[in-house]
């Protein structure tokens, strides 16, 4: 794999013509064979004496022994295990059960096996400890990998850790996210997709509430996320291709590096993503657990976003916005947030004054059409729904599965989710949310 344009983005501080100054804490990403190999040199050059490694079952057997081996001749680097029983949960349990051990061994550094949920918890204890991490992939599935931000379960409610630290470094090796089921990797697919829409609904806040935006970062992002276009139709569906793999690991990592340059996650997050955490947050609640993988869920709120805007783009239909079409579904959800106890009255509370503000300024958007972020979604449109086609990514709540209680709750609720403007707001404000239920 190529890393040198990675590389190249990875400066401690540089100005853009954005007018703001880029900050990213990450040193290096190390993909393609044998990228394990500079574990322990890196390692050292961060001047480390302990490290806990931070695994689980699955992922211990993915990349213990390999990571073992490779540090075999590290005398001068005290390493300890800790492995996770069963499949954790990045919640504020586990946090306290990492955080106690890295007290214990007295670890001054610290290393994250595994994905999303690993990568997660260890970000935040890390912070917690204030000691610097790494992280080493075993599946191509989140995007989360070189963010600086993480969302642990507390009380039933997705909190976000935002502008915590990032790994210091990455190593991605081939051989190792292989290992990984197919569903993982369709996984990372569905989220790194999820940028076509996240990226409109950041130029959607930045054009409508002034929000920050970086011209040079969502470029990078659009001319990434093409190469994956590209690549996952020539790969005609088959998720081990190498090239498609490379692409894929490529527009996760940047997508990372992106979310640390702005310092959250508006680049790489938007109503795909609040789908899906609606959908964890009462799947949690419910029954300690979320429907499925974090990207599939993406992938089906993608399907949903990337219609909204089609319709919002389509001139040829009449639509109007109205914050009254969007104040009773807010006071409605209060009380089924609180079914759930999980509050979220405060960020509705929010909302409720977004839309008063700015509800009048949605129909402005229906004219930006040839905006490079809204052209990138509207000329891409097609061809994504054959890519999630081909790859057999979740079109319809039943193939997450989801029930179709479920599937509405996701859908409607993903206003509630953050105090920002994505996709489902303006179907929700032009009163025709419940058209974009897929059941």
């Amino acid at each position: 794999m190529n890393t040198t344009p990675i590389a190249s983005i990875l400066r401690p501080e540089a100005a853009c013509a954005c007018g703001h100054k880029h900050t990213t804490i990450t040193e290096a990403v190390y993909t393609g064979s044998g990228a394990l190999t500079n574990l322990a040199p890196f390692l050292k050059h961060l001047g480390t004496e302990s490290v806990l490694f931070v695994y689980d079952t699955n992922t211990y057997a993915a990349a213990g022994k390999s990571i073992e081996r490779v540090l075999s001749s590290t005398s001068a680097i005290a390493c300890k295990n800790l492995v996770l029983d069963g499949t954790p949960h990045a919640d504020e349990t586990t946090v306290k059960i990492i955080t106690a051990e890295m007290i214990k061994t007295r670890a001054t550094c610290a290393a994250a096996v595994g994905s999303g949920t690993i990568s997660d918890l260890v970000k935040v204890a890390a912070f917690t400890c204030r000691i610097p991490y790494v992280g080493i992939a075993t599946a191509a599935s989140m995007d989360g990998y070189l963010s600086a931000n993480a969302t642990i379960i507390t009380d039933g409610n997705k909190v976000p850790f935002s502008n915590i630290n990032p790994p210091r470094a990455v190593f991605a090796d081939p051989g190792i996210l292989r290992t990984a089921p197919s569903r993982m990797t369709l996984a990372g697919l569905g989220d790194a997709l999820g940028k076509i829409t996240s990226l409109a609904d950041w130029k959607l806040n930045h054009l409508i509430r002034g929000e920050t935006y970086c011209n040079d970062t969502a470029t990078m992002l659009r001319c990434e996320v093409a190469a994956l276009l590209d690549n996952a139709q020539r790969a005609d569906g088959d998720a081990g291709d190498d090239r498609f793999t490379e692409q894929l690991v490529r527009v996760l990592m940047l997508t990372g590096i992106a979310m640390q340059r702005m310092g959250n996650s508006t680049p790489a997050s938007g109503g795909e993503h609040c789908i899906s955490h609606a959908m964890e947050m009462k799947g949690y609640a419910e029954r300690h657990e979320a429907p499925s993988l974090h990207g599939l869920q993406v992938a089906y709120g993608l399907g949903v976003t990337a219609a909204a805007y089609a319709a919002i783009f389509d001139a040829s239909r009449a639509m109007s916005f109205a914050a009254d079409n969007t104040a009773g579904l807010l006071e409605s959800h209060r009380t089924d947030w609180r079914s759930l106890k999980i509050s979220m009255d405060d960020i509705i509370s929010k909302k409720k004054d977004l839309y008063s503000t700015y509800c009048s300024a949605f129909a402005s958007i229906r004219t930006r059409n040839d905006d490079e972020d809204f052209s990138f979604l509207l000329h891409n449109n097609k061809r994504l729904g054959e890519i999630i086609g081909m790859y057999d990514l979740p079109k319809r709540a039943s193939q997450i599965p989801l029930s179709e209680r479920d599937a509405s709750f996701a859908v409607t609720h993903a206003i509630d989710v953050r105090p920002r403007f994505n996709a489902v707001d303006l179907i929700a404000a032009a009163g025709i949310i419940d058209d974009y239920i897929f059941l």
